[in-house]
């Protein structure tokens, strides 16, 4: 962590996540310095990796070392986008649209690191459904990217049939 990040004062996310939120137990502070205020259990339903971190005394995997408005702050290494868009899918009040491949591939990272793919995917697998429909060789490197076998199959067999 930078020096000026300290130095910056943290900015609090849109709602759901933000300060007024007053059962939150919990920041999760993005790379840029942006404030979610959610739900350790939650988090710990949802990720084995926060479920593991919230029953430990002593954090293994990410840092647990300062508090805000007298709740832990956990950094993560994240952008603000991508712990919104990622936070939006496992809250259980709203589901987000993916329309590009840099949130969709940002959404995959982020849910393989914290172990919440399987709430992730039904998202990832509508925006690789459309792309695939929509533009095939986009879909094809995309999948390779990110591994994704499936993706990668139909659509390379959609870019024969082109």
């Amino acid at each position: 962590m930078d020096a000026t990040k300290h130095q910056q004062a943290p900015t609090d996310a849109d709602s759901p996540f933000d300060r007024s939120h007053h059962l939150a137990d919990v920041i999760l502070c993005s790379s840029d310095n942006m404030h979610f205020y959610t739900h350790k259990l939650l988090l710990s339903i949802t990720s084995t990796v926060f479920k593991d971190m919230f029953s430990i005394p002593t954090p293994s995997v990410v840092e647990v070392n300062e508090t805000h408005n007298g709740l832990p702050v956990v950094q993560l290494t994240e952008s603000a986008r991508t712990v919104d868009l990622w936070l939006r899918i496992i809250h259980p009040a709203e589901h987000p649209n993916v329309g590009n491949t840099e949130d969709a591939g940002a959404l995959l990272t982020i849910s393989r690191k914290y172990d919440t793919s399987p709430a992730i995917m039904p998202t990832v697998s509508s925006y690789s459904e459309s792309l695939l429909r929509n533009d095939p060789l986009k879909a094809y490197a995309f999948a390779c990217v990110y591994k994704l076998q499936d993706l990668a199959a139909e659509s390379a067999n959609a870019c024969l049939r082109l």
